[in-house]
């Protein structure tokens, strides 16, 4: 859906993937989990639009939800509490009815990942973890290492730094490390904690050569907004949408390869 509009686009977008009532119900635990990594505001094109995430809450409340919660985990060395304050997100979305989670002051656990091809084991958030609805907010970026960070890349926001260094090889010595070992990783902690909805916040996207924090691309305003309940479908989309070929990009390639499209 595109459009200046953000609260609409995003509705019209979230209703033509099907809408929050198929997989939210009054018992459910919702969390959504945008891309808010580091303290620089969405005009940058770094982090998850607000507006994307207030819209989100009050389409969780409207679908009926027992509990909605926005929960982040920064990137490593970082503290996503100071991030919620920094971007004032923490005001806004408690106004909107919504529990501000720090992932980073969270409980860890520590998982199984039968399918693991480079983890067999890791530790996750225990509030990821154990949420019944998990709704993936990413922002439209493209990243140094893996061509672009969307719905299955933002899912390292559900697991401790420890975790973090794990899909990222850190600490494995090069001789060891696996061919693509950070993709692989990537598609593997998808197969035990994913999105039930990607949206992918389009509004402002970011492009370039973007290795971290300091280091920013170029804004390109674009006013759109995808959503979906495949993340895979979702990523490939928006592969399409800034010109790249889903199927060159590696990570995504290996996730419907390994059949984790639905």
């Amino acid at each position: 859906a595109k459009g200046k509009d953000v609260a609409r686009v995003v509705r019209q977008a979230v209703v033509l993937a099907g809408g929050l009532e198929k997989i939210i119900n009054p018992q459910s635990r919702v969390l959504i989990k945008p891309n808010l990594s580091v303290a620089l505001p969405a005009k940058t094109g770094v982090t998850t639009d607000p507006r994307v995430v207030l819209a989100l809450v009050h389409l969780a409340r409207e679908a009926g939800a027992k509990e909605i919660m926005v929960g982040e985990s920064a990137v490593v060395g970082f503290d996503a509490g100071e991030i919620f304050e920094a971007l004032k997100i923490r005001g806004l979305c408690e106004k909107a009815g919504a529990k501000v989670v720090n992932l980073d002051q969270d409980q860890a656990v520590e998982i199984k990942v039968p399918q693991g091809e480079v983890l067999q084991k890791l530790k996750v958030w225990r509030t990821a973890y154990e949420s019944d609805v998990l709704i993936s907010v990413a922002k439209m970026k493209t990243h140094f290492q893996t061509g672009v960070t969307l719905s299955l890349k933002n899912m390292k926001g559900t697991v401790p730094d420890e975790s973090k260094r794990l899909i990222h090889r850190i600490g494995i010595p090069l001789k060891k490390r696996e061919e693509y070992g950070l993709e692989r990783a990537i598609v593997d902690l998808n197969t035990v904690i994913s999105a039930d909805l990607a949206v992918i916040d389009a509004t402002v996207s970011l492009e370039g050569f973007v290795p971290g924090p300091r280091l920013v691309g170029n804004p390109v305003r674009m006013d759109t907004i995808l959503a979906g309940y495949d993340p895979v479908a979702v990523d490939a989309v928006g592969c399409r949408v800034i010109g790249l070929n889903p199927a060159e990009v590696r990570h995504i390639r290996l996730a419907y390869e390994r059949k984790l499209g639905r």
